[in-house]
Formats: C-alpha cells, sequence, structure tokens
C-alpha cells in the first residue's frame, strides 16, 4: 500500500513540473538602473498541425495579449518607464502543439504550449546585460488542466491565455533578477 501511494504522488508530483531551468547567462558590464522601455517581443510562433474544426488565436492576437501582459506585470512591479535609457529586447520561441500531433491520430485539442526566450538589456545600443533559457520550457495548467489536456479538451481559447499570463510572469521574473 505504501508503494501505490508513493507511486501516485510521484506520478502528481511530475504533472506539476514545468521544464527544466535553462542556460541563464548575465553580463554585467554598465550600472542598470531597474527600470526600462519596453515596446514588444519578437516573437517565433511555431505551429506544425493546423486545425480542421476549431479556430484558434492566430500569431498576431497572441503576441499583442503577450505585449500587453508583459506591459502590465512591468509596470505592477514599477520596472517600465518610457523615459528610460535601457531597453528590453525579448526574443520568445512560442511552440502551440496539439494532442496527437506527432501521431497519425491528430486531433484539434491544444495539448502543450513550449517556449524559450532570451532577454536583453540595452543601453546606448550596446547589451549590457541577457538572459536565455534555451530549454523548452512547458506551460503547466496545474493538476485539472493537466488532466483535461489529456482528455483532449482544451478546445477554447482559455488554456493559452493562460499559458500568455504564465510566460510573462516568467519573463517578468527573470527580468526582475536582472543587476
Amino acid at each position: 500500500m505504501k508503494k501505490l501511494f508513493s507511486f501516485a504522488l510521484a506520478i502528481i508530483f511530475s504533472l506539476f513540473l514545468t521544464g527544466c531551468v535553462g542556460n541563464s547567462t548575465q553580463t554585467p558590464s554598465q550600472p542598470i538602473s531597474g527600470v526600462y522601455k519596453f515596446d514588444a517581443i519578437n516573437l517565433n510562433f511555431i505551429q506544425n498541425h493546423q486545425p480542421e474544426k476549431v479556430v484558434y488565436q492566430d500569431k498576431s492576437v497572441v503576441e499583442t495579449k503577450l505585449n500587453n501582459e508583459i506591459k502590465n506585470q512591468l509596470a505592477q512591479k514599477n520596472l517600465l518607464s518610457a523615459n528610460s535609457s535601457e531597453q528590453i529586447h525579448i526574443d520568445l520561441d512560442y511552440q502551440r502543439e496539439f494532442v496527437g500531433e506527432a501521431t497519425f491520430a491528430k486531433t484539434d485539442s491544444i495539448g502543450n504550449i513550449f517556449f524559450t526566450y532570451e532577454i536583453k538589456i540595452i543601453k546606448n545600443n550596446e547589451i549590457v546585460r541577457a538572459v536565455t533559457q534555451n530549454n523548452k520550457m512547458r506551460y503547466n495548467p496545474g493538476f485539472f488542466g493537466n488532466l483535461k489536456t489529456i482528455a483532449g479538451a482544451n478546445r477554447s481559447d482559455d488554456f493559452e491565455n493562460g499559458a500568455i499570463v504564465a510566460i510573462a510572469k516568467e519573463l517578468v521574473e527573470q527580468i526582475e533578477k536582472i543587476k
């Protein structure tokens, strides 16, 4: 019984993992203020399967939502200033994957959102700080969200909207750590 409980606990714990910690590099050179200008991300949107019956947000909608969410979170943490001499530049690889995409049984249900990123702080046309996450990170919608994914029930924009908020949160947390 103890082994069964331990096994079940291990499975539940593994469902909450979101990805590996990536390669983070910071290159301190000049002092920075900690408040930044931010215009927009450079989004590389990847989607290999085209759903037949369900329509999802296109790249421009996802990009707009990501930009707005990042700006909102930066503003909430007092990291955003239009007058700053330091600019945030974010390259984001965003991959939408569907349940069964790698098999003959493709579905129209979103299975995963994966992402990698590079954040650069630019001052006087020079990169003064950089953080890179090369390992694919996976959006984790939580226990019940994962069950919904397993059941192939992610057929609305709710799952992806949750991913957008989580990705923006990850990016802003990394920006906060830059010194």
